[in-house]
C-alpha cells in the first residue's frame, strides 16, 4: 500500500484533527524525496528510517525533523497493529533538540501588528469585506482570549455572548472561558452583514496567506501563534499562575516550556560594577587636609 494511500486509511480509523491529518501527509513527502520516489508501506524499516533521520528528515531544523520523526512511527506502528507491515519499528535513532526559549511580542511589536493590519489592502473574497476588518478583528479576538488558530476559525457570534468567550478548545476538549473588550465586540460587530454561521468563514491556507503578508507589513518575525505566546507571557508577568489558565492547558508546567517568554516574565538585575583600581581616586593620608 503506498503511504500516501495508508494515511487516509489511519485518518478513517484514528480521526485526527485536520491540521494533524495535513501535517502526516507532509511527512509522507519529505519522506518520499528522500528516497527519489513514491513511498509504501513496505520502505518503513529501521534501515531506511535511520537515514532519512540522519538527514535531519528533509527539514531546516532538529525540532522540526524530531516532529517529523514521530510522526512517521505513529504510521508505522499503526500499520503494524493493523497487520500490514511485519517490522515493528525497533532501533530507531532518538532526535536530540537543544530547548528553545519561547519568544513573544512586547507592547511596541504588537501595536505594529495590530498597525499592519489596519493596513492591509484587498479584499477578502470568500465574506466580501475589507481585509484590514478582517484581520483587525481576528488579531483582537487572538489578543484577549489566547484562542488557536483552529478555535478562531470556528467561532460563531453565540460564542461571545453578553461579551464573554465561553467554548471548548478544539485540540484539547477543554473549555475555556475569557472575558472580550468592547473595541473587540466592536470590530466582530463590524464584520457582519453579511449573515453567516462563523466569524472568520475561510480555510486555515488563507491564514497562512493573508499571514504573510501582515509579516511583511509589520516587519515582525512571527506566526499566528506569537500572539499567543505574548498573550500567555504578559498575563503571567501581571498574575504569577494565570498563564496555564489563559492558554487552557491541563499540563502545568506545558506554558512556561513553550509560551511563556521570560524577557517579558522578568527583568534581570545588573550586578554591581567591576571598578578598576587604577581608575579610583585616591584618597589622600589621615590628617593632611
Amino acid at each position: 500500500m503506498k503511504l500516501h494511500r495508508w494515511v487516509d486509511c489511519y485518518a478513517l480509523r484514528r480521526h485526527p484533527s485536520e491540521g494533524y491529518y495535513q501535517k502526516l501527509h507532509q511527512v509522507v513527502n519529505a519522506f518520499e524525496r528522500f528516497l527519489g520516489r513514491e513511498a509504501s508501506l513496505q520502505d518503513l524499516t529501521a534501515e531506511q528510517v535511520n537515514l532519512w533521520i540522519m538527514r535531519r528528515c528533509g527539514a531546516r531544523s532538529w525540532h522540526t525533523a524530531r516532529s517529523r520523526r514521530g510522526m512517521l512511527l505513529t504510521l508505522w506502528r499503526a500499520a503494524c497493529e493493523e497487520g500490514l507491515v511485519k517490522e515493528f519499528p525497533q532501533r530507531i535513532r532518538p532526535v536530540k533538540t537543544p530547548p528553545l526559549i519561547p519568544q513573544a511580542w512586547k507592547e511596541k511589536e504588537l501595536e505594529r501588528l495590530l498597525d499592519a493590519c489596519q493596513r492591509l489592502p484587498g479584499q477578502m473574497d470568500s465574506l466580501g469585506l475589507p481585509a484590514r476588518d478582517v484581520w483587525t478583528a481576528w488579531v483582537l479576538l487572538a489578543w484577549d482570549t489566547a484562542l488557536r488558530p483552529c478555535d478562531l476559525l470556528n467561532l460563531t457570534r453565540e460564542h461571545l455572548r453578553g461579551g464573554i468567550l465561553l467554548l471548548v478548545q478544539k485540540k484539547t476538549g477543554f473549555p475555556l472561558m475569557c472575558r472580550l473588550r468592547p473595541e473587540t465586540l466592536a470590530a466582530v460587530d463590524r464584520l457582519f452583514p453579511p449573515e453567516r454561521e462563523k466569524i472568520f468563514a475561510f480555510s486555515r491556507s488563507q491564514v497562512d496567506y493573508w499571514w504573510e503578508k501582515i509579516r511583511q507589513l509589520s516587519g515582525l518575525k512571527g506566526s499566528t501563534e506569537t500572539i499567543r505566546r505574548s498573550r500567555a507571557s504578559f498575563a503571567e508577568a501581571c498574575l504569577p499562575g494565570s498563564a496555564q489558565r489563559v492558554l487552557g492547558h491541563r499540563t502545568p508546567g506545558l506554558c512556561y516550556k513553550h509560551y511563556i517568554d521570560p524577557t517579558i516574565l522578568y527583568s534581570p538585575e545588573l550586578p554591581p560594577p567591576i571598578t578598576n583600581p587604577r581608575q579610583r581616586p585616591k584618597q589622600e593620608p589621615p590628617g593632611e587636609a
